[in-house]
């Protein structure tokens, strides 16, 4: 079903558009970089912050 949804998103590109691809193979490799990206910036920085605060360190400050 998802290579349906990529191969369709491929034919409805706009024809005369700046951004068109019109080779399946690179438009399939920008499409999975932007679904990463994508991912990635809706990952909540709430969340990193609060795993990075509950993280073990790896040096104990002895005063």
């Amino acid at each position: 079903m998802k290579q349906f949804l990529v191969l369709w998103q491929f034919f409805n590109q706009p024809l005369f558009a700046p951004t068109t691809v019109f080779n399946p193979v690179k438009f399939l490799h920008n499409y999975q970089i932007r679904q990463r990206l994508e991912r990635c910036w809706m990952y909540d920085s709430v969340q990193l912050l609060e795993r990075c605060w509950h993280l073990k360190p790896l040096f104990s400050q002895t005063d």
